[in-house]
């Protein structure tokens, strides 16, 4: 009967929810990642959906912006984002693929190492947390990040570094 007890008091510590840890750091920094993310709105919307060079790492910031303040907030990922955002993020995407200075150019011969590495890790971060495969792009995401896998590789100079 004790052994029962103990698991059962064991379970419920164990099964405690955990506390939110919102410091005043914490809530600083989420206040700035909601103002760079409205900053990257604007610049996004200047440049005809894309951030030229940057369009990876700029999604890359939509997808890994955290759920709230809590310093232990789990990223957003694609399917937490509101709709606007979710909107940006697919034409960021669309860029990735068709722009020079994405994997756009990449796959066209243009090699630009650090747009096509960045786009490659925001799609892999964009399809792993739910986003369409089809952003009405000439190809769908994924096979856009199996061309460019394949090109990037081939692209590698002797010496194990890329053009950039």
């Amino acid at each position: 009967m004790s052994r029962f007890i103990f698991i059962v008091a064991l379970l419920a510590v164990t099964a405690a929810p955990a506390q939110a840890e919102v410091t005043a750091f914490s809530q600083r920094v989420y206040d700035a990642i909601e103002r760079g993310l409205e900053s990257l709105a604007r610049v996004q919307d200047e440049n005809a959906g894309h951030w030229e060079r940057t369009t990876g790492l700029a999604i890359l910031a939509y997808l890994d912006k955290p759920l709230s303040a809590d310093q232990h907030a789990p990223p957003r990922g694609f399917r937490r984002l509101g709709i606007d955002e979710q909107q940006r993020v697919i034409e960021g995407i669309r860029q990735c693929i068709m722009k020079p200075t994405g994997i756009g150019g990449f796959l066209g011969g243009s090699q630009d190492a650090y747009g096509t590495g960045s786009c490659l890790m925001a799609m892999g971060r964009y399809l792993s947390t739910g986003g369409p495969n089809e952003v009405g792009a000439r190809v769908t995401v994924r096979r856009a990040v199996h061309q460019a896998i394949i090109a990037f590789m081939g692209s590698q100079a002797r010496n194990g570094g890329w053009s950039y």
